[in-house]
This record gives C-alpha cells, structure tokens and sequence, in this order.
C-alpha cells in the first residue's frame, strides 16, 4: 500500500504526534480519494505497530492528528474500530486507541446533538 511505503520513507522510526504533524502535507498528497479510511487505518496500524515503541505508544495521539487534519472522517475511524478482527495487529491498535475512541464517540454525539 502506498500509505505505508510513505510512512517508511518520511519517518525514520520516529513517528510521534509532532513528527506526523510536521510531515502531514506529505502525508496528505497522498490521500486521495482513491484511498479509504481503512486502508489509512491499516497502513498506520501496521507501520505504528512494526515499530512498537515510541510509534505505538504515540498512535492514539497520530490518529487525533489524521482526524483534527481532516485525513480521516470520525465516522469511519469509528466504524472501523467496531469491527472485530481477528487481526493481531488490528487488536493491538485498537486496545491502544481506546481513550481516543472514546472520546471521538462521546464528541461525535455531541454534534449529531447540536445539528
């Protein structure tokens, strides 16, 4: 996938929420509207979890970064994050994005309440 071999040229196993944010116009010519929300969701899941470390202790904050660029839509990180998996990889980011969803679900029922 483009994302992750994108991810592995412009992070030299440093991703951290302020590195992602410096490099998010990078990250974001990638992000067209060929790519959907779970291919970004798998890439980062799988390039954060490679890592481990630094990369997947930061991957809650990384995903606020993607939502709060406009990368990635709430409804989808949601949607994509109640599946259940069998995926090793895809557990382990979940497990780690929990605060993150939460709060997502919580803001996103804000909104839908306000419209």
């Amino acid at each position: 996938c483009r994302i992750y071999v994108t991810l592995a040229a412009i992070f030299n196993d440093d991703m951290t929420p302020t590195s992602l944010e410096a490099r998010m116009p990078y990250i974001l010519k990638v992000l067209d509207t060929s790519v959907s929300a779970s291919d970004v969701l798998d890439a980062f899941g799988f390039y954060c979890q490679e890592k481990g470390g630094t990369a997947m202790t930061s991957f809650p904050y990384c995903l606020q970064k993607l939502y709060n660029a406009e990368a990635l839509e709430a409804e989808d990180i949601l949607k994509y994050y109640a599946a259940d998996k069998e995926d090793p990889v895809f557990n382990a980011c979940k497990k780690q994005a929990e605060p993150f969803l939460q709060w997502l679900a919580e803001d996103d029922g804000s909104s839908e309440e306000e419209d």
